[in-house]
């Protein structure tokens, strides 16, 4: 938002949120996948037969 105001634009409540929004969805995003890459590898295990 500062980067807009240097370069001359003004920012109204709504591009405010659009650009609140968006980076925090960003950030939102680059957290999961951080969380995918550090999980264990999935194995997948046949079930045991049932009684």
């Amino acid at each position: 938002m500062v980067a807009a105001e240097l370069q001359g634009h003004e920012l109204n409540g709504r591009d405010r949120l659009m650009v609140r929004n968006r980076v925090a969805t960003c950030l939102a995003a680059k957290e999961r996948l951080r969380q995918r890459m550090d999980a264990e590898p999935y194995q997948w295990r046949k079930p045991e037969r049932p009684r």
